[in-house]
Formats: structure tokens, sequence, C-alpha cells
């Protein structure tokens, strides 16, 4: 697989402050193909959030440009290129007072998407997380767990080729989080959408991805981007596997090597 659909170049993201500009992000590069799963990782404050949220088209870039299937953005992505892309926030931002199924139908009004096909899409989606009997259900009759396994699947709804996800477990606790990691995989490996996933867990980062981009702090920059060559499908015994351990202390030890004092918050 080679054909590339994300882009960033010399991307730039600077805040004004009251104690003057704050550099959040500097000089990102990087490219990500279809199909593709690759998670960006490194200390709180480094600027993963900021590089998601520019690739989503909530904050504009300062400097550089950002691709999208041949399509340059430079300030800001905007305009019809965002259907093609799904949103999972670090909280499942459900409507308390909507149904499930009046929750996942919200991208659709968005896009102006209706009829009898994507209303059987929200059927199949919630059939394929196992919360079908949760339909008519309102979030505060499920799990956490459950409730963001429906953040993820509403970000699926108007079928986006591109799925960001900014850290949509790092709530729940440890056990939730591996069942919903290895859920994530299930959800991948069937539709095969190109998938960003922001972390600070690098055992996380390793069990998902393809490809891990590891960032470092002041000001926020990718320093190094490792394949992981593990097989598929993951299961729970690949973190075993000598390689794994190896990319573990790899990575750990660049985020060890390169992370900053000062780092700024992350937003």
């Amino acid at each position: 697989m080679n054909d590339t659909i994300i882009k960033m170049q010399d991307v730039e993201k600077i805040y004004p402050t009251k104690k003057g500009p704050l550099v959040a992000v500097q000089d990102v590069n990087f490219a990500i193909n279809k199909e593709d799963f690759v998670s960006l990782v490194g200390p709180s404050g480094c600027g993963k959030s900021t590089i998601i949220r520019i690739l989503g088209g909530i904050l504009d870039q300062t400097r550089g440009t950002v691709t999208y299937f041949d399509r340059e953005f430079s300030s800001g992505v905007k305009g019809d290129i965002l259907s093609k892309i799904g949103f999972v926030f670090q909280s499942h931002n459900l409507l308390p007072w909507l149904s499930i199924k009046k929750n996942l139908s919200l991208p659709l009004e968005i896009f102006k998407l209706s009829g009898a096909k994507w209303e059987k899409r929200i059927d199949e989606l919630l059939e394929m997380v196992g919360l079908t009997a949760y339909k008519n259900a309102y979030p505060a009759e499920l799990s956490s767990g459950m409730q963001q396994r429906i953040g993820v699947i509403r970000a699926l709804v108007h079928d986006p080729e591109i799925l960001l996800m900014d850290e949509p477990f790092g709530s729940l606790d440890s056990i939730t989080r591996e069942l919903l990691n290895f859920e994530l995989l299930s959800i991948w490996q069937k539709t095969r959408k190109t998938i960003l996933f922001i972390t600070h867990n690098v055992e996380e980062s390793i069990l998902l991805s393809s490809r891990v981009f590891v960032m470092a702090t002041n000001p926020g920059r990718i320093i190094e981007a490792i394949d992981i060559d593990l097989p598929r499908p993951r299961t729970q015994s690949i973190s075993n596997d000598p390689r794994y351990l190896e990319y573990e202390a790899t990575i750990t030890g660049l985020i060890d090597q390169f992370r900053g004092v000062d780092a700024v918050e992350e937003v």
C-alpha cells in the first residue's frame, strides 16, 4: 500500500499568550497511506492534540500545508473534504437527552444524508459492536465503555475514509481500555479505514499500529517514525513477542531522551 492520502508538510502552530507567542508544534512532516493504522505517541504537552485538531479542521495551522487526497490546505482544512473524516474525541460527547439511535444520526444530519441506506448503516454498526439492544437507550443507561464504543461508531456513521482518534480510551480503566483496543482492531480489520490514533501509552501504540510516530516537546515535533513489524491479527500474546519488547524499549527510550522540562499545555 503506497498511495498517500494524508500529508503534513512543515506544519507549525503558534498560540498567542500573555507571555508572548508559544510554539506548540513546529516543522511537522509526515505522510499516511490508505488503510494505514498510525499512532502518534509522546508525553503530555508535545502537541499531539494540536496536530489532530489541525487535521480535523478544528484548528488552523500558522504555517505549512495539510494535504488530503492531493488537495492542499494552507490555512485550515475546510469544505467538503471534512465529510471524508470521522473524529473520535477523548470524551464520547454523546448528548444525554437523545437516544443512542438519535446520537448516531447526528453526523447524518450534519452531512445531509438520509434514507433507508443510512438507517441500515446505524443498525449494522450497532451490531458490529454488540450494542443493538441499546438502540433506544440513553447514554446514562450505558457503561463508560459502551458510551465510548458508541462514540467510535458515531464517527463511522457517515462512512468516512479517515478516522482521527484523540486518546479515545484514555479515561477508561485498564481492563475496559484493553477490550476496546481489540474491538477497535476488529473494526479496522472489517472496515479498512485509515486511522490516526493519538495516545501517550506506548504499549497501546504498538498493539494497534502499523507505524508509530514518536513526538518530543519544546517545541512539539516528530522525532522518529517506527514501522511495527508484528503479525496480524494482534492478540494478547503479542506482548510476549521479543520484537514487541524491543519496540517498547526503543519508543520509551526516545520519549525519555527528548522529554522537555517545560512542555506546553496540551490543547
